[in-house]
């Protein structure tokens, strides 16, 4: 059995605890997670299987995208395509992403609104329509991953309230996210062309 490591980059409030407090139950006994984040480049990218770039709630800040010189196997965000102005930095993120990081896998994780469709108001299901046969074409042409989870407003409210079984449900849905990223990753990388270029100087 391989025990692999994982490198996460981000601002803070990006995510990195969540990140790793989910998978690490998933893969302690399963692959020997070894978790580690950091903030700063000063690593080596031999060093770790996988480097994942996070991006906070506040992406609009071109700042926060992974540069050039970061080099990365995944970018995760969180976005609403719902919400415009969401939607038009989804698209910057994407196109920019992939530029600097052709091989990249493109992680968006968002709010599943088919699952509610029925009781949106009309106008917001024409947008949803709208931006999510957007999203599907933007996936079959970018290393795009979407991950739609089922959860409504009203939810938020009770986890922010500290409701224990919806604190539950959100942990699980991050949990089944996060693990799939990961397996996307391991059968990305059975492909050499898909591998990022090994980089021995520190960054």
């Amino acid at each position: 059995m391989d025990v692999f490591n994982i490198y996460a980059l981000g601002s803070i409030g990006s995510g990195k605890h969540l990140f790793f407090d989910t998978l690490n139950i998933n893969f302690r006994a399963q692959e020997g997670l070894y978790k580690v984040y950091s903030n700063d480049y000063s690593y080596k990218s031999q060093q770790y299987k996988y480097i994942i770039y996070l991006i906070s709630g506040s992406f609009k800040d071109p700042g926060l995208l992974p540069s050039q010189k970061t080099m990365c196997d995944a970018v995760i965000f969180f976005a609403n395509p719902l919400i415009e102005e969401e939607f038009e930095q989804i698209n910057s993120i994407i196109f920019r992403v992939s530029e600097v990081h052709p091989n990249a896998l493109i992680v968006l994780v968002t709010q599943n609104v088919f699952g509610n469709f029925d009781s949106l108001p009309p106008d917001i299901q024409e947008v949803a329509m709208m931006n999510g046969a957007a999203l599907c074409d933007l996936e079959e042409n970018y290393n795009l991953k979407l991950c739609a989870l089922n959860y409504n407003l009203d939810e938020i409210q009770s986890l922010e309230n500290g409701d224990p079984m919806v604190q539950f449900k959100f942990f699980k849905l991050f949990n089944d996210t996060f693990y799939d990223i990961i397996h996307d990753l391991i059968e990305r990388h059975e492909n050499e062309d898909l591998l990022r270029p090994i980089r021995t100087e520190e960054l």
